[in-house]
Order: C-alpha cells, then structure tokens, then sequence
C-alpha cells in the first residue's frame, strides 16, 4: 500500500513539475514577444512594421545604384552658359546645379514612391564618355532627419529638396575615378525593373537613367539609431537627444542624491536615536502618507511649485520627490536588523551619532543604498505624465517629452515609427547599465533582509 502511493506521488510529482515548466515557457515566451518586436521593428522601414502578415525577421535594407548618362557636349555647355556662384570650384559650378536635381528627384522618387521596398541608400552615378565624373549619396538615416511632410513628385522644387533633404553631393575628378566608372548591369528582379521604368518616365530628370542595380547592405540596419539620435537636432541644436538624455540623467541623479541624505538621515534617527512610542508613531506617520493616492495631491502640489518660481525649470520635477516614505521605511527596516554590539562599541569609544552615522552605518549599508538608487533612477527616469506638467520650454525637456513630441511632428500628419521606437530602445540602455551596475548590491540587500538582529 505505501509503495503504491509512492508511485502515485512520483507520478503526481512529475505531471507538476512538468505543468510548471510549460508555465514558466509560456511566461517568458510571452514576456520576450513584445520586447523582440521592439527591438526587431527599430531595424524596419515604415510600412514593414504595419504589414500585415507582420515580418517576424526584418528585412535588410537595399542600397540602389542609379547611373544617369550625360552628352558630353550638353555636360560643358551647361558649365560654359551659366554664371553661378561657386560651390566647390569654378569647373563644377553647374554639375553640381544640374546633376544635383536630378540627383534629388531620383533619391526622393525611390524613396516616397517605392515605400514598400527597405531601401537603406540611394546613389546616383553621372556618367559622361563611360566614366563617373561625380555622384551624390543619400542613405535613409540622412533621409529621415529632416523629413517632415510627405510631396509629390510634381511638387518638388530643386531648392526643396537639396536645402531639406541634405543630399550631400562629392565631386570627383575624371582621371581619379575610374574605379568608381564600372558597368552595372540591370537586376533582373522586379524592383529594380519597376523603379527603372518609372525613372525614365519622369521628364523633370534632364540625364538618361541606364542603369539600376542594388545589393544588400546590412550596415543600413542602424539607420533608424543614427536618425533617432540626430531627429531632435530640428529643436535642440547640435546637441540633438544627448540635451534630452542630459536633462533626464540630470533629475535622477540629483533625486537619488537627496534621498540617500534626506532619507537616510531620517530613517537612522528613527531607528537607533528614537525610541519608543515617538519612533513607533512617526513611523506610522510616514506609513499613512503612502496611503494617500498621487492624484490627490496632484493638484496641491503643482500650485506650490507655482509659488515657488519653480515652473519650467529641472528642480519642478526634483523637489516634489524629496518626501518620499517608502526610500525613509526601506532605510529604517535596513538599520534596525544592523547588530546592536556595533553600536554600543561606538557608545563606549565616545562616538557622536552623527559619526556612527557615517563611520559604522554607511560602510554596512552599500546594498541598501544601491536598492534605493535603482528604485529611484528607474522611477524618475520613466516619468512622464509630471515632466509634462512643469515643463513648457523644450530646451528643458526630458527624453519622455521629446518622444512623444516627435511622435507628432507636423501636427500629426507625418509620424515615423521605427525612429520613435529606435528612441525608445536608446532611453532604455541607461536603465539596463543601472541595473547592471547595482545589481550586486541588490543581491546584498535581498540576503540581508533575510537576516535576523
């Protein structure tokens, strides 16, 4: 009878374990999806990350090769009938007028009206006597920073898209670029077929479209990270999402730095110079304000920071989170498993408590600290709806306001996703190197909290 029952335990046993291990599969299989699309449609153009079936594996980006014939004759007696202002040198002056709009047509038109293929660059090649005699390159990260409404290819002016589109035009000399003067051979694949035929259908290009080649490129997987990086340069200046990244890093750091002082200090005093019913009560005291519901004192809040000419400026966003009762409850309950013999030696050699304080308590308490940073940088660093509240002015914003301000550029009529998720990925890298960095302490302070007296 009890081997029978052995044998129905083991066997009840195994069917458990076996229910919790598909359980834990299917947790974190379902945890890793959303975080594996993020990351996977930062590497995606606009309208993979909406196809529907959706790509599960992104697609490499296309760089496309555009050789544009010019006569000879039409080539120098261009140069010769116009007088314009030098750009480079007076032997180019109209090769870069002429080829430059052409150049630009036939980047915009691949790139606005071939959106279902992910092109990462676009180069156009002028060829005169079988030889490049200079050529523009337009990859998608340059492409994206300064696009902000969507044109037709009947409306698109020369000036528009150079002076927009930043197309960065390298002149070259004739005897140094033969390397550069080989045949391409048009692919014999639908896409290159298609923006072949529609090349040499537009009248506003004054050279003979060729050629059309490509071939994959898997460095213009980064597009989106380079364009993210650079996007909010329209607003911030040079500085770009670095200002933003500043601003934010700024607000967590100095948040961190007050409640080690303010909270520690507090919480030491509660727990080793107060005793009694006065220690119990303020204890209680700050237990009850994490009670009360943000939204209540929302209102209360942004009024006194009104008051204090504190509006539109960092501090808005850092003075409201010095009071915090659960960074002063975390210290507290740290603090008193501390051994007593510790204390009553430092009692005995004559020791202030402010030199216990910070002699005998802060050398024990690195894992308690790391705890509370990590805690508090995760949570500021992640505000939004507060930050949106106080700050007007953009120079002031955080990486939340800049986001989310960009994912609505052109009054909604433009919003490029896989940029936006690319910014998103990036915020993310400064909280995965703080868990990373304090992630010792945080083991510390799980094994201490196990300890008793």
């Amino acid at each position: 009878m009890n081997f029978s029952n052995k044998i129905r335990e083991s066997v009840f046993d195994r069917i458990y374990q076996t229910l919790c291990l598909i359980l834990t599969i299917i947790w974190i299989f379902a945890a890793f999806i959303p975080v594996y699309w993020l990351v996977t449609s930062t590497v995606k153009d606009q309208v993979s990350i909406f196809k529907d079936p959706p790509d599960w594996v992104p697609r490499v980006p296309i760089n496309y090769v555009i050789q544009v014939q010019y006569d000879k004759s039409f080539w120098n007696a261009q140069q010769e009938e116009f007088n314009i202002e030098p750009v480079t040198n007076k032997k180019s002056r109209y090769r870069k007028q002429t080829f430059g709009q052409d150049a630009a047509i036939i980047s915009w038109s691949i790139y606005e009206q071939f959106k279902n293929i992910q092109v990462g660059c676009v180069t156009v090649e002028a060829i005169v006597d079988g030889k490049v005699v200079c050529y523009s390159e337009l990859p998608l990260r340059n492409y994206k920073v300064p696009r902000d409404q969507i044109w037709s290819s009947n409306q698109v002016t020369e000036k528009e898209i150079l002076n927009r589109y930043m197309i960065a035009w390298q002149f070259m000399d004739v005897k140094k670029v033969n390397r550069r003067a080989e045949k391409y051979d048009n692919d014999n694949n639908e896409a290159t077929n298609m923006i072949l035929q529609y090349l040499q259908s537009l009248h506003l290009i004054q050279g003979n479209i060729s050629s059309v080649s490509s071939k994959v490129s898997f460095r213009n997987l980064t597009d989106n990270y380079v364009a993210a990086w650079k996007y909010p340069e329209r607003i911030a200046g040079a500085l770009g999402f670095g200002m933003y990244m500043k601003n934010s890093l700024f607000i967590s750091t100095m948040s961190i730095m007050i409640q080690w002082i303010i909270s520690g200090m507090a919480a030491y005093a509660l727990s080793r110079m107060l005793k009694g019913s006065i220690a119990n009560l303020l204890t209680i005291f700050f237990l009850t304000t994490l009670m009360v519901p943000g939204v209540v004192s929302l209102v209360p809040q942004y009024l006194l920071i009104e008051k204090m000419g504190l509006i539109n400026t960092l501090w808005a966003v850092i003075v409201p989170s010095i009071p915090n009762a659960f960074c002063v409850y975390l210290f507290k309950g740290f603090f008193d498993a501390l051994p007593q013999e510790t204390f009553d030696s430092g009692k005995v050699d004559g020791a202030s408590d402010f030199r216990m304080f910070k002699e005998l308590v802060l050398p024990m308490s690195y894992s308690v600290f790391g705890v509370i940073a990590m805690l508090l940088f995760l949570a500021s660093w992640n505000d939004f709806f507060w930050p949106y509240l106080v700050l007007k002015e953009e120079n002031n914003f955080t990486f939340n306001l800049i986001i989310q301000k960009l994912s609505t550029v052109a009054g909604g009529q433009y919003i490029d996703y896989p940029v936006t998720l690319s910014m998103a990925v990036i915020s993310s890298i400064p909280t995965l190197m703080v868990f990373a960095l304090f992630q010792k302490q945080l083991e510390r302070g799980l094994i201490w909290s196990g300890i008793k007296g």
